[in-house]
């Protein structure tokens, strides 16, 4: 089991409005809109833009505050959506806020205040609703075979000296989790080739019970820079997870790297101490080196314990699989013997001497 963390960058650019909406003492020559540099801590390590991992979109909350006993934060952006589009003749789209849902403008920095808090979650819902007084949003998690089934979520606390006239640095996490599957074998003599466990099945892992498929997530930002998560199951299945497979023979060797399903599936959090396990079903055919014979071994299976299964936010579980020749039974010979001579019965007549 492994987890991967990376975090990509992507540029936002907004054009810069007219200078009618600037507010407090922002300098006449810093006449900046409140722009977003958006990026995500992902699960593996390639380099994705959030368009490029299934999200199109994505919800922003924004306060403002001073500093001082009693000082009340003031909203500035009421679930903004921020869209993925391009406008008519842009090229390539562009990540921009002003006008994507009625009543939405351009936000300029007010340099009276000292800092501006941002709260972000993806992909945008209509609706979602900021809990002011817990610093807290609520969202739905699903469970599937699609990276933009997840919830990702960011936080950013931008303060005057540093951040005002530059873009906000969004960092999104996942709220789920990201598992897949891989193989290799280590059989002498022989090449291995995954088969469906059934027509139009490859790889299937079949739960003992049920497993968390659905939940309710909250995402805390007190901390605006380090926001956490806490999930309450909503719902959840029996059905079996089935993994695609490869074409061609699996990587060779105790020690060769393993192969995985191009296939991932996107978890919610499961419970710590979990009780269901899950037995993986594997069909597979042996190659003899030497006279290309082939063996068909059908539904092998082998069970992955409770304790590997508490899938937990924002980190990847590969599962690693060898064949050995363990479910296979070898051809060996027992015990040579030979039986002892049978005694001839003769005929008495050809004693006589």
């Amino acid at each position: 089991m492994k987890t991967n963390l990376f975090c990509a960058v992507a540029v936002l650019a907004l054009a810069s409005c007219s200078s009618d909406s600037l507010v407090g003492d922002s300098p006449v020559t810093n006449e900046a809109p409140i722009a977003f540099n958006v990026g995500q801590r992902n699960i593996t390590r390639a380099v994705d833009d959030l368009n490029e991992n299934g999200y199109e979109d994505f919800g922003v909350f924004a306060y403002k505050v001073k500093s001082g006993e009693g000082a009340t934060p003031e909203l500035v952006m009421d679930n903004y959506k921020v869209a993925h589009t391009a406008a008519a003749g842009e090229t390539p789209a562009s990540w921009d806020y002003v006008g994507k849902v009625e009543g939405q403008v351009t936000r300029y920095w007010d340099y009276s205040t000292d800092s501006t808090n941002f709260y972000a979650y993806a992909p945008y819902v209509s609706g979602t609703k900021f809990d002011e007084k817990n610093k807290t949003i609520t969202v739905s998690s699903t469970a599937g075979y699609e990276a933009k089934n997840d919830v990702i979520y960011a936080g950013k606390s931008v303060d005057k000296k540093n951040g005002y006239g530059k873009k906000v640095p969004l960092t999104f996490k996942h709220v789920g989790a990201k598992v897949n599957i891989a193989f290799r074998e280590n059989i002498d003599g022989y090449k291995v080739q995954l088969l469906n466990v059934e027509s139009g099945k490859g790889v299937v892992l079949e739960p003992t019970g049920t497993y968390n498929t659905t939940a309710s997530v909250t995402i805390n930002y007190d901390n605006p820079d380090k926001p956490t998560v806490n999930t309450s199951t909503a719902g959840s299945s029996p059905d079996n997870l089935e993994f695609d497979i490869f074409s061609g023979n699996l990587p060779e060797g105790a020690d060769a790297t393993y192969k995985a399903s191009s296939t991932t599936y996107y978890a919610v959090i499961q419970p710590e101490k979990a009780t269901n396990t899950f037995t993986l079903h594997v069909s597979y055919k042996l190659i003899a080196d030497d006279n290309k014979e082939e063996i068909v071994v059908n539904d092998a299976t082998v069970t992955i314990p409770a304790n590997q299964l508490e899938w937990k936010s924002n980190t990847a579980y590969t599962y690693n699989f060898t064949i050995t020749d363990t479910a296979l039974s070898p051809i060996v010979f027992d015990t040579p013997t030979i039986v002892d001579y049978e005694a001839a019965t003769l005929d008495p007549s050809d004693t006589n001497i």
